[in-house]
């Protein structure tokens, strides 16, 4: 372990420490015992503490790139289209039972698309990368239709003006309002007409563009595919191939699963300014989710709908003015990064966009992963109609989870900032003008810090979804 690990080792687990007693978001409703202060100072000093260790390094930080285990490519082959069975399946059933079967909300259509589907392979997807080109519906049904012609079926070259832009805007119509913000999520009916749109609309677009439309336009393979740039393991196959999402391909080889190191990916340029806003649409959608649900949201909420008069669209509009305003945010930060390191502004917004992925990543683990195990649980009582009498998350100590959702929030700050001084090298060059051009974007990861356990450190007043 190098000198840098071992410190940033101790400041990690020095700030959750001090950190762990604080009442985390959807876990109670009680204040929080500590003094806020003294959470924001003991995580937020793990952050700082990091940005200047690092500022005094020349050179990038070593990244781990292993091979821990090698599976056969027929044995990788198999699973991998068992996986594709049987979620195509649950999608198919979802609809079916969303449209004829009961309408409450714990049925099989919720419970399966909103905290396994899309929850759970985030989490997945943050630890081994993205499984979404083997596992996405309309991709299944693609390949079939390809089967029966003979070749991928395309009428039109996708344009590529568009770039990711689509998968940006689905993005926050698909999590930032359907999932959060509207009643989808507890209806089975609502539920299956919104999955049964969306396989729609990709199905069409891809018959249309080909396969690159389910790689610039479906939001859930262009956000998984950024969750999966954090995970710390990723599934290979072949010679030269990266990642799980490239498991489609046409290598041949066995699959290997490798030890990544998560700032390695997140220093990587995002290929377009679309990805760069679904980035910060990643970061602020799962910070406005655990907003929504303190005092001072719902003030703001009641006023806006009973005082301006904006009724039920005054989430709606809080919602969309505050995503600009993070992007508003970001765009300045990333300029005057730009302006003090002496470098290109587009290809420092690609290059600090990637770094904002690991606290994405970790606040959106930490916000829904008890989440994602409970809803594991029910998924399992509505498919076998028979009772889980003992859960995981009941034998576990309040102080455990909230000292691991604080870890996961730190640790993915921490990693943002060694992500961030990489990319400050590579975009301008000497140490100097790196340690110019870092400090504004360290200073955005900080707030970004105290928001997020700002958050976690409030009572909460309400459950979304």
């Amino acid at each position: 372990m190098s000198r840098l690990s071992r410190l940033l080792t101790v400041v990690l687990l020095g700030s959750v420490a001090l950190a762990t007693p604080a009442s985390a978001h959807g876990n109670t409703s009680a204040a929080p015992p500590i003094p806020a202060w003294l959470l924001f100072l003991s995580a937020g000093g793990a952050v700082a503490v990091t940005a200047v260790v690092v500022s005094r390094m020349d050179a990038v930080p070593t990244a781990v790139d292993d091979v821990l285990v090698s599976v056969p490519a027929r044995a990788g082959e198999a699973v991998r289209w068992v996986a594709r069975t049987v979620f195509l399946v649950g999608f198919l059933a979802a609809i079916y039972t969303g449209l004829t079967g009961p309408q409450t909300p714990k049925e099989f259509a919720t419970v399966f698309v909103w905290p396994v589907w899309f929850k759970g392979l985030l989490v997945v997807s943050a630890v081994v990368g993205s499984p979404w080109r083997s596992l996405s519906p309309w991709e299944t049904l693609y390949d079939l239709l390809a089967r029966l012609e003979g070749e991928d079926p395309s009428l039109l070259a996708y344009p590529a003006g568009l770039g990711t832009w689509p998968a940006a805007f689905g993005f926050l119509v698909l999590i930032g309002f359907a999932e959060n913000l509207s009643a989808v999520p507890t209806s089975p009916r609502l539920t299956a007409v919104t999955i049964a749109l969306y396989a729609t609309v990709m199905l069409v677009g891809g018959v249309v563009w080909g396969r690159d439309w389910f790689a610039n336009a479906d939001p859930l393979a262009a956000f998984y595919r950024l969750v999966g740039r954090v995970a710390p393991l990723s599934i290979r196959r072949g010679e030269g191939a990266s990642g799980a999402d490239e498991a489609d391909g046409a290598d041949t080889g066995d699959f290997q699963i490798v030890q990544t190191s998560p700032w390695k990916a997140c220093s990587e340029a995002l290929p377009d300014r679309g990805a760069a806003a679904l980035a910060v649409a990643a970061v602020y959608t799962v910070s406005f989710d655990g907003l929504e649900a303190t005092p001072e949201y719902q003030g703001l909420n009641v006023w806006a709908a009973e005082t301006v008069g904006l009724g039920v669209y005054a989430s709606l509009l809080l919602y969309v003015v505050g995503f600009f305003a993070f992007l508003g945010v970001f765009w300045l930060v990333v300029r005057l990064a730009a302006a003090l390191g002496e470098g290109d502004v587009r290809r420092a917004t690609l290059a600090f966009g990637a770094t904002l992925l690991p606290i994405a990543v970790g606040y959106d683990l930490a916000h829904n992963y008890p989440y994602v195990l409970r809803s594991l649980l029910a998924f399992v009582e509505v498919t076998t109609q028979q009772p889980v009498v003992a859960t995981p998350l009941a034998i576990v100590p309040p102080q455990a989870i909230w000292g691991t959702e604080v870890l996961l929030v730190v640790v993915g700050h921490v990693a943002a900032v060694l992500a961030a001084h990489t990319v400050s090298l590579r975009v301008f060059g000497s140490l100097d003008l790196a340690r110019r051009g870092h400090a504004p974007v360290v200073v955005l990861m900080l707030g970004y810090t105290v928001l997020s356990l700002w958050v976690f450190s409030r009572p909460v007043v309400s459950t979304v979804g």
